[in-house]
């Protein structure tokens, strides 16, 4: 996982630290020197830079060996274990949610300046900051006051356009979400 192939180098703590990447190198030499103090049992999740200068996440999990006839820590063993792929996956996993729950969020919010649109005759600008408007009077997130707008208007009941009056009495007065 450092890069190097067997034989080709003897492994200490020093080139290993080496490789430790430069955001990560102090937290893991402070978990190491503790260790190394307390000979306690140790884990740690970080970057290192292989030999090839490519980026690796690891989890370490270790602790010290003492000597039986001093008691102190003179080694410290454990394991290393390559997590880069798992990580890579986890980090996509998080990052399509992410992009997801935003269009999402931006879909409603795209629905409710529609409807403000339409009912003030509008543009997109003007639809934004009215919701925005209203937002920051109720101090609730322009997402939410879009998602009820649209939930209030939209839903199987609803057989008109909603009037001017009923959306001027919404902004002035949203309801918040959890309320509906």
């Amino acid at each position: 996982m450092h890069g190097f192939e067997p034989g080709q180098i003897v492994p200490t703590t020093p080139l290993m630290l080496s490789h430790k990447h430069p955001d990560d190198r102090a937290r893991v030499d402070g978990v190491l020197r503790r260790a190394a103090e307390t000979g306690q049992p140790f884990s740690s999740v970080h970057r290192i830079l292989d030999a090839t200068g490519k980026t690796r996440t690891l989890a370490v999990t270790g602790q010290g060996r003492r000597d039986p006839g001093t008691g102190r820590v003179t080694e410290l063993f454990g394991y290393f274990i390559d997590v880069t792929q798992s990580h890579r996956e986890a980090a996509a996993r998080d990052a399509t949610a992410s992009i997801r729950a935003s269009a999402e969020r931006r879909a409603v919010i795209e629905q409710a300046k529609g409807v403000l649109m339409v009912v003030y005759g509008v543009d997109e600008e003007a639809a934004f900051e009215l919701l925005r408007k209203a937002s920051n009077q109720a101090n609730i997130a322009v997402r939410d006051i879009a998602f009820t707008l649209v939930h209030l208007f939209s839903g199987p009941a609803v057989t008109v356009f909603p009037t001017r009056a009923a959306i001027d009495e919404f902004l002035a007065d949203p309801i918040p979400p959890g309320e509906l």
